[in-house]
């Protein structure tokens, strides 16, 4: 701090004015100094305020982070699930297809069969009049 000069005369006076007017007759150095000073604490805010925000990002990071992981193992199990549910969906179709063409033959095949025994029949009579 900057004191006042003293003057003999009218001391209580003097004193008065140079304390009204101490900030106005700052000299540049000291000028100087406030605003470095002002800076200084407006950067120590603003560095304040980035851990803050650097802060809430890595919380933020740390959630998404503890969402996205599980949701990646889903998304692969529900992968690998849908590929298992297109080769059923494929062995459903070739067993449907297998079916429909087994109820096809269904009809040849009985008189194939029928028409067996038939010969079967006729081949144990001839023998048993032999």
């Amino acid at each position: 701090k900057i004191m006042p000069p003293l003057n003999p005369t009218n001391n209580s006076q003097q004193t008065n004015t140079n304390a009204n007017n101490i900030t106005a007759t700052k000299t540049p150095s000291q000028q100087r100094i406030e605003a470095l000073s002002k800076a200084l604490t407006g950067i120590r805010k603003c560095t304040r305020e980035a851990h803050k925000s650097a802060d809430n990002i890595s919380r933020t990071g740390r959630v998404l982070n503890s969402l996205t992981s599980p949701a990646t193992d889903h998304s692969a199990k529900l992968a690998a699930a849908a590929r298992n549910l297109q080769e059923v969906q494929l062995q459903m179709t070739k067993a449907r297809e297998m079916m429909e063409c087994a109820v096809d033959c269904e009809p040849p095949i009985t008189q194939l069969l029928q028409s067996a025994k038939s010969l079967q029949k006729a081949t144990m009579m001839r023998k048993a009049q032999e």
